[in-house]
């Protein structure tokens, strides 16, 4: 699979937009991590794709930085109230379904990779984190990109992306990390 050949299974999905970047335009924030430890978003030791259990930050951000090349997936759209809890939540539920369809095409295709998403891992409808049970599928577990660290100010300025979360839209990011270095571990 060719990376246009990525870009059109990405754009399939029906994201607002995809692009791809070397993974050294992607600025990681180590202290971002404290929105993370700040529980803001309520998944902070609830979630196996969240800290602590995903790891300490600069863990997180030696595992992306083990890859050279990224496809960032966006979603934008227009909301009549940025503050309605479930309407975003359904959004980024979306959002995060098409990127792991993007992401399971891939690994379909013997593309190896990372996927960072909006929000905790979702790929069970609770985490068994919760129950103290553990996880079923780790290969399938993601974590946010905040618990990486990446400044998604700078990510979406890197793409041509807007960035939106003005009173009248918003704006998802998903990135999939590939191309992993032969020098990495």
């Amino acid at each position: 699979m060719t990376e246009w050949d990525m870009c059109a299974a990405a754009s399939k999905e029906d994201f607002t937009k995809v692009s791809l970047i070397d993974m050294a335009q992607i600025v990681i924030h180590q202290d971002y991590r404290l929105y993370c430890e700040e529980n803001r978003c309520g998944n902070y030791n609830r979630n196996y794709g969240c800290p602590p259990d995903c790891g300490t930050a600069a863990e997180m951000e030696n595992r992306a930085r083990q890859y050279r090349r990224a496809l960032v997936m966006q979603t934008c759209m227009e909301v009549d109230d940025v503050e309605d809890q479930e309407l975003l939540r359904e959004i980024r539920k979306e959002h995060n379904r098409k990127s792991r369809s993007v992401a399971e095409q891939f690994r379909k295709a013997g593309i190896s990779g990372l996927m960072m998403q909006p929000g905790p891992c979702s790929f069970c409808k609770e985490c068994r984190k919760i129950k103290g049970e553990p996880c079923p599928f780790p290969e399938h577990r993601t974590s946010c990109l905040s618990a990486y660290g990446v400044d998604v100010t700078a990510l979406a300025e890197s793409c041509g992306m807007r960035l939106d979360w003005d009173g009248g839209s918003i704006s998802y990011f998903s990135l999939f990390l590939y191309d992993r270095s032969p020098y990495s571990e």
